[in-house]
Protein backbone atom coordinates (compact mmCIF):
# COMPACT_ATOMS: atom_id res chain seq x y z
CA UNK A 1 0.00 0.00 0.00
CA UNK A 2 1.66 3.41 -0.98
CA UNK A 3 1.51 6.53 0.73
CA UNK A 4 -1.18 8.36 -0.49
CA UNK A 5 -3.53 5.25 -0.11
CA UNK A 6 -2.65 5.11 3.70
CA UNK A 7 -3.28 8.90 4.15
CA UNK A 8 -6.60 8.68 5.30
CA UNK A 9 -6.06 6.21 7.73
CA UNK A 10 -2.69 8.36 9.26
CA UNK A 11 -4.98 10.96 9.19
CA UNK A 12 -7.65 9.51 11.47
CA UNK A 13 -4.45 7.08 13.68
CA UNK A 14 -3.06 10.51 14.91
CA UNK A 15 -6.16 12.08 16.65
CA UNK A 16 -6.31 8.49 17.99
CA UNK A 17 -3.22 8.46 19.51
CA UNK A 18 -3.69 12.22 20.64
CA UNK A 19 -6.75 11.23 22.10
CA UNK A 20 -6.38 8.26 24.15
CA UNK A 21 -2.45 8.88 24.49
CA UNK A 22 -1.95 7.22 28.05
CA UNK A 23 -4.53 4.04 27.22
CA UNK A 24 -3.06 3.12 23.48
CA UNK A 25 -1.29 -0.35 24.44
CA UNK A 26 -0.09 -1.01 20.45
CA UNK A 27 -0.65 0.37 17.18
CA UNK A 28 -0.18 -1.18 12.88
CA UNK A 29 3.04 1.49 12.48
CA UNK A 30 3.27 0.37 9.14
CA UNK A 31 -0.52 -0.09 7.82
CA UNK A 32 -1.70 2.16 10.15
CA UNK A 33 -4.52 0.25 10.05
CA UNK A 34 -5.38 -0.75 14.12
CA UNK A 35 -5.04 0.43 17.32
CA UNK A 36 -5.26 -1.91 20.43
CA UNK A 37 -6.36 0.37 24.10
CA UNK A 38 -6.88 -0.20 27.69
CA UNK A 39 -9.58 1.66 29.00
CA UNK A 40 -10.69 1.90 32.44
CA UNK A 41 -14.32 2.57 33.79
CA UNK A 42 -15.44 2.22 37.38
CA UNK A 43 -13.12 -0.10 37.92
CA UNK A 44 -14.13 -2.18 34.90
CA UNK A 45 -10.86 -2.72 32.67
CA UNK A 46 -11.06 -3.48 28.83
CA UNK A 47 -9.55 -3.80 25.36
CA UNK A 48 -10.30 -1.89 23.13
CA UNK A 49 -9.65 -2.89 18.65
CA UNK A 50 -10.03 0.14 16.35
CA UNK A 51 -9.50 -1.75 12.84
CA UNK A 52 -9.57 0.74 9.91
CA UNK A 53 -10.37 -1.24 6.67
CA UNK A 54 -8.95 -0.08 3.29
CA UNK A 55 -12.35 0.69 2.01
CA UNK A 56 -12.32 3.36 4.79
CA UNK A 57 -13.08 6.30 5.15
CA UNK A 58 -15.47 6.36 2.04
CA UNK A 59 -16.91 2.94 2.07
CA UNK A 60 -16.66 1.82 5.96
CA UNK A 61 -17.07 2.76 9.60
CA UNK A 62 -14.16 1.55 12.06
CA UNK A 63 -14.36 -1.70 13.66
CA UNK A 64 -14.52 -0.94 17.19
CA UNK A 65 -14.60 -4.39 19.29
CA UNK A 66 -14.43 -4.34 22.67
CA UNK A 67 -12.63 -7.06 24.88
CA UNK A 68 -13.09 -7.81 28.61
CA UNK A 69 -10.09 -8.70 30.81
CA UNK A 70 -11.82 -10.38 33.21
CA UNK A 71 -14.51 -12.62 31.53
CA UNK A 72 -13.90 -15.50 29.08
CA UNK A 73 -17.01 -17.76 26.43
CA UNK A 74 -15.98 -21.27 26.41
CA UNK A 75 -13.07 -20.55 24.33
CA UNK A 76 -12.04 -17.03 23.95
CA UNK A 77 -12.24 -13.65 26.00
CA UNK A 78 -15.66 -12.24 26.06
CA UNK A 79 -15.98 -9.82 22.77
CA UNK A 80 -18.32 -7.08 21.65
CA UNK A 81 -18.41 -5.46 18.57
CA UNK A 82 -19.92 -2.37 18.18
CA UNK A 83 -22.28 -2.02 15.52
CA UNK A 84 -24.29 1.25 16.34
CA UNK A 85 -21.68 3.90 16.12
CA UNK A 86 -22.27 7.22 14.24
CA UNK A 87 -20.31 7.73 11.05
CA UNK A 88 -20.15 10.26 8.14
CA UNK A 89 -17.28 9.69 5.78
CA UNK A 90 -17.74 13.47 5.21
CA UNK A 91 -16.60 14.00 8.91
CA UNK A 92 -12.95 15.45 9.64
CA UNK A 93 -10.71 12.66 11.77
CA UNK A 94 -11.05 14.82 15.00
CA UNK A 95 -15.08 14.17 14.74
CA UNK A 96 -14.50 10.60 13.92
CA UNK A 97 -12.54 9.88 17.24
CA UNK A 98 -15.14 11.47 19.23
CA UNK A 99 -17.64 9.31 18.19
CA UNK A 100 -15.79 6.91 18.86
CA UNK A 101 -15.01 7.55 22.27
CA UNK A 102 -18.53 8.89 22.87
CA UNK A 103 -19.91 5.11 21.35
CA UNK A 104 -17.16 3.23 23.60
CA UNK A 105 -18.55 5.35 26.73
CA UNK A 106 -22.00 4.57 25.80
CA UNK A 107 -21.83 0.95 25.35
CA UNK A 108 -19.31 0.08 28.42
CA UNK A 109 -22.14 -0.37 31.03
CA UNK A 110 -24.28 -2.99 28.83
CA UNK A 111 -20.74 -4.66 27.89
CA UNK A 112 -19.65 -5.27 31.26
CA UNK A 113 -22.97 -6.62 32.30
CA UNK A 114 -23.00 -8.68 29.01
CA UNK A 115 -19.33 -9.92 30.07
CA UNK A 116 -20.54 -10.75 33.49
CA UNK A 117 -23.58 -13.45 32.85
CA UNK A 118 -21.32 -14.75 30.25
CA UNK A 119 -18.47 -15.99 33.54
CA UNK A 120 -21.94 -16.92 35.30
Amino acid sequence: MGFLQRRPLTTVLKPILCQFGCAVLEYDAERFCKVVLLFEVKDFHFLTFITLSPLFPQQQAPKVVLQSLYHNSPREPYSMELTDLSYNSQWNAEEMVRHIKQGILQNVSSFQTASIKTAL
